[in-house]
């Protein structure tokens, strides 16, 4: 389902066998309560939504169980959600040209994880958590303010 620069997005339809769900630019100023049909949904797209922070429906691992890629870029974002317990499928996770200064402790939580993308964002350090994803194969922190890893 492709909702770039869809507008009303609580008309939206949802099937059962839908996998990848694409709302950039649209700007969100919630998140549709429709979120909780979506168990099948491996990807999810919400670059240039005008997002704050990531919705908190979306840190409920029990809301998408399946989801392996989250992409939200371009945004204001400047917090993230605990992490425990959410994601345990997702794969990649990609947070480019937020406003990002710190990272959940628990970020080592995500133990799918194999690309992390945080480029361009206002990072100073990294969580000690982040040394337990063994399964991290690209982590991509450039252009940030980081002094120490």
């Amino acid at each position: 389902l492709d909702l770039e620069m869809a507008g009303r997005l609580h008309d939206c339809p949802v099937t059962v066998d839908m996998r990848s769900i694409r709302l950039d630019g649209n700007s969100l100023a919630g998140f549709p309560s429709l979120v909780r049909g979506w168990t099948r949904v491996t990807v999810v797209t919400l670059n240039n939504c005008a997002l704050r922070g990531v919705p908190t429906v979306l840190a409920n691992g029990r809301v998408l169980p399946s989801l392996t890629s989250l992409e939200a870029s371009d945004n204001a974002i400047r917090t993230l959600p605990a992490f425990p317990g959410a994601f345990p499928a997702l794969t990649s996770l990609t947070l480019d040209r937020n406003d990002i200064a710190v990272l959940p402790a628990d970020l080592g939580y995500l133990s799918s994880l194999q690309h992390l993308s945080l480029r361009h964002n206002c990072l100073l350090e990294l969580p000690v958590s982040i040394w337990r994803l063994h399964n991290l194969t690209s982590l991509w922190i450039e252009d940030n303010q980081i002094l120490r890893l």
